[in-house]
């Protein structure tokens, strides 16, 4: 469960050495995704940017930054080898 991997509370017993590889894995595919797919999943997790501050940057509208998202998010599943997952942009942390 790559969830578990990144609940810093988790104890600290072999199951490190898995978790470590997960988030190995997780790592990887990111840096697979195209230069603008990365560049708003960081504005929009990391910088906890909205979707219109990321679409006015960018010159597109929010439906296109939420498209975006989606394709990075899709990818990203795939190439973990996870079944795709429903979830709707720009509600996450009430964004």
């Amino acid at each position: 469960d790559y969830a578990r991997c990144a609940d810093s509370t988790a104890p600290h017993n072999e199951d490190n050495i898995d978790c470590a590889r997960k988030l190995a894995a997780i790592a990887a595919a990111l840096r697979k995704l195209t230069p603008r797919q990365a560049a708003v999943m960081h504005a929009y997790f990391v910088d906890e940017r909205t979707l219109q501050s990321i679409a006015d940057e960018l010159g597109v509208v929010d439906s296109r930054v939420s498209q975006i998202m989606r394709e990075a998010i899709t990818a990203t599943q795939k190439r973990l080898g996870l079944p795709p997952r429903t979830h709707k942009i720009g509600t996450w942390n009430a964004r």
